[in-house]
């Protein structure tokens, strides 16, 4: 008797081609508007879930309508079009071999991406799609195979019989694409809110090639209609702004929306989402930069925006700590550090550089290409905070040793006495590389000694 496994794989490939694509499958693709490419990717993840028992034999056409309806429908949202070439195999990204990393910070990524879904940073594909589906030694991928790159950028097919060498993405493709479109989206909106930030303070839009390349912006006219539209600005003229506008060929810093201001709609939708100015300040290209993830983080919580931002500090801090990622544990520092200098609070600011100075010199940075413990750079603006506060040498140690009972001692090599020695020796002018040097050798006696 036919398993309802087998029973679902007949009706999928009576539907969608067995080995090739049939007719009928074609057609659907091409009344959906998907790229037969991206339909085989669509077959790969389904024939996944009915192996695997997921999709029944009586939910296969139901769910392959769902979501060949659903990507449809996300090709192109509020305005804004979507690659779907790299989306369709971001489930593919969690593969554990043979992936290349990004130039900027090191995340993995797969061959064929055009930017790093992490920082953003933009690259060059080492293999189009067109390569990726068409040079694995066969014209099409059948059912069930999986694609694996290797080192020197080729690609090899897998069956689903061996998928134990790699994690599938259990979730569903849907949710896979939201990502990205979620993402796209949290930028969209993010830019407006800059936007009316902008036309309140100036009562003009100054269009900034940096922001709408890092916010990835194309049309400036759709931005500004859907303010308009939404009654969040006004103008003394539609034709005119609208001719200004598409005036504007290149994208300058130099070019600038006037006679346009904000209305009480618009006001009270800024005043509810300050904290987009905050990322946009502090967060936007740094280290920490997730631009979802810090709006799902302060959609849920309520209170202070300072008080929130420096919690969500803190969470980006221990997770750092627990992928033993250094250079980003650190970057929160600086990033707490600055944002205690900006707004003027030289207390919480002192104990923060404190902090990070015990951090760092309790850090093995031997074999770390231009970064060391201590910076001239770094004490040079401990040293000025510290005067400009007339801090004496009592309050100086209250704080350190505050700073210092609040860290993790499994971290910790020195001791409090040994770490505060170091900040008076690098605070009373010796020579910095001296110190470093120091360091480095007390380090590693410690270690043989442990």
């Amino acid at each position: 008797m036919m398993s309802d496994i087998e029973k679902a794989l007949n009706i999928f490939n009576n539907i969608t081609g067995k080995t090739e694509l049939s007719c009928q499958y074609k057609q659907m693709l091409d009344s959906f508007n998907i790229s037969e490419s991206n339909g085989y990717i669509v077959k790969l993840k389904l024939t996944d879930e009915i192996l695997s028992g997921k999709l029944n034999s009586n939910e296969v056409e139901t769910r392959l309508n769902m979501i060949l309806n659903r990507l449809s429908k996300f090709k192109s949202r509020n305005g804004h079009t979507f690659t779907y070439d790299v989306d369709m195999l971001i489930f593919l990204k969690n593969q554990t071999d043979n992936k290349i990393m990004c130039s900027n910070c090191g995340y993995s990524m797969l061959p064929i991406d055009k930017f790093c879904s992490n920082c953003g940073r933009e690259h060059v594909p080492r293999i189009s799609l067109f390569e990726l589906l068409s040079g694995i030694n066969s014209k099409y991928i059948k059912p069930g195979d999986i694609l694996k790159f290797n080192e020197d950028n080729t690609v090899e097919i897998t069956t689903v019989n061996n998928m134990y060498n790699f994690h599938i993405e259990k979730r569903e493709l849907e949710l896979l694409y939201e990502e990205k479109i979620e993402k796209q989206e949290v930028n969209n909106y993010y830019f407006k809110i800059l936007i009316l930030n902008q036309i309140q303070k100036y009562g003009n839009v100054k269009v900034s090639e940096y922001l709408f390349t890092f916010y990835k912006i194309k049309n400036l006219e759709n931005i500004i209609s859907e303010l308009l539209n939404s009654n969040l600005v006004k103008v003394s003229s539609f034709f005119n702004i609208f001719k200004k506008i598409r005036n504007i060929s290149n994208i300058e810093d130099n070019n600038i929306l006037e006679n346009i201001s904000i209305t009480k709609k618009g006001k009270k939708l800024l005043d509810e989402n300050k904290h987009v100015l905050l990322y946009d300040f502090y967060i936007r290209d740094s280290l920490i930069d997730d631009i979802v993830e810090f709006e799902n983080f302060f959609s849920k919580k309520h209170g202070s925006l300072n008080e929130i931002f420096i919690e969500y500090l803190l969470f980006k801090r221990e997770l750092f700590k627990a992928e033993k990622n250094t250079t980003r544990f650190l970057s929160t520092y600086d990033l707490e550090s600055y944002f205690y200098e900006i707004n003027d609070n030289k207390d919480k600011l002192v104990h923060t550089l404190f902090k990070r100075f015990i951090i760092n010199i309790n850090t093995d940075f031997s074999h770390t290409q231009h970064q060391s413990a201590i910076t001239e750079e770094g004490i040079l603006h401990m040293v000025n905070i510290l005067t400009e506060l007339s801090m004496d040498l009592s309050l100086m140690r209250k704080i350190f040793h505050e700073g210092f009972n609040e860290l993790d001692e499994n971290y910790l090599v020195f001791t409090e006495e040994e770490s505060f020695n170091y900040l008076l020796r690098a605070i009373g002018g010796e020579n910095v590389e001296t110190i470093n040097f120091d360091i480095i050798i007390s380090l590693d006696n410690k270690k043989v000694k442990s």
